[in-house]
């Protein structure tokens, strides 16, 4: 059990993680936390509160999480340490409102607080999803259907063309949609193949600082999808700015987390400018 709970924790510290970790959905998370701040306004002890929801829980995933936490707290260190232990389960959001919640005296409130935002989240996500949903379907569609076109039906054309014009030059923008049609029904694989070394591509890029950025940046340029991503960025950032002040966590620490949770990088790097002021004009 201590080896299989050791692993578990390299995975979560390993970069690149899912925020949650595998395994353990945001809606389930967002569960557990505000089952934690009932037990908590229960006048429940912090450790026994934390023992009776890893005995009840399901996911054994997150059982085990639960477990560490308790045995963290009952060695004497505080909850906040502990959920550091674990940052694919636990975002900074949750660990500085767990802190601040920790000083303040007031934790099961703070939990409820960070339940609701983890459910608004959800919710949040879930609408993101339905509204991105028709136009990739519309494209996916759309692009299956000029590929068949180009494959199938623009060849037979080829053909009565040629034989009406009986040897005269197509027009030239004719000749490109045949030319096309030429290289996407010849070089089918490749072209697959291409596609597929893209996508790899921008997946591994994805992986590094500099790569993220650019696609961030890309994301917020396309049409349709660029502007739902500013709104969801802008409104994950609001959405925890809140959250961090309406828990007492100080401007400049909620402002340095909240500009790590927006989900974009660019956007992160014009809020350090906002953050920067701030500093200043408190100073």
């Amino acid at each position: 059990e201590v080896h299989r709970g050791a692993r578990m924790e390299n995975r979560e510290r390993r970069p690149g993680a899912l925020r949650f970790g595998r395994g353990i959905a945001a809606a389930e998370l967002a569960t557990c936390t505000r089952r934690l701040a009932m037990l908590l306004r229960a006048r429940l002890p912090l450790v026994r509160a934390i023992e009776t929801l890893a005995r009840q829980e399901r996911n054994q995933r997150l059982q085990m999480v639960l477990g560490d936490l308790g045995e963290r707290i009952r060695g004497g260190g505080s909850l906040s340490d502990g959920l550091r232990r674990h940052p694919a389960v636990f975002d900074q959001l949750f660990v500085s409102m767990v802190r601040a919640g920790e000083a303040g005296g007031m934790l099961d409130v703070v939990l409820e607080r960070v339940a609701l935002a983890q459910e608004r989240a959800v919710r949040l996500r879930g609408r993101l999803r339905a509204a991105m949903a028709y136009p990739l379907v519309v494209l996916t569609v759309a692009a299956g259907i000029v590929g068949a076109l180009l494959v199938f039906v623009v060849p037979k054309f080829e053909q009565i063309f040629a034989g009406l014009l009986k040897g005269q030059a197509l027009p030239e923008l004719t000749r490109i949609v045949l030319a096309a049609a030429g290289v996407v029904r010849d070089h089918a694989g490749m072209l697959g193949g291409l596609g597929v070394l893209l996508v790899m591509g921008l997946v591994a890029g994805a992986r590094t600082n500099r790569g993220a950025g650019w696609l961030d940046r890309g994301r917020l340029a396309l049409p349709v999808f660029g502007d739902l991503a500013v709104k969801a960025a802008v409104a994950r950032f609001a959405r925890t700015c809140g959250t961090l002040l309406g828990g007492g966590v100080p401007i400049l620490s909620a402002l340095a987390v909240a500009r790590e949770t927006c989900g974009n990088r660019h956007l992160a790097a014009a809020l350090v400018v906002v953050q920067e002021k701030a500093k200043a004009g408190e100073g």
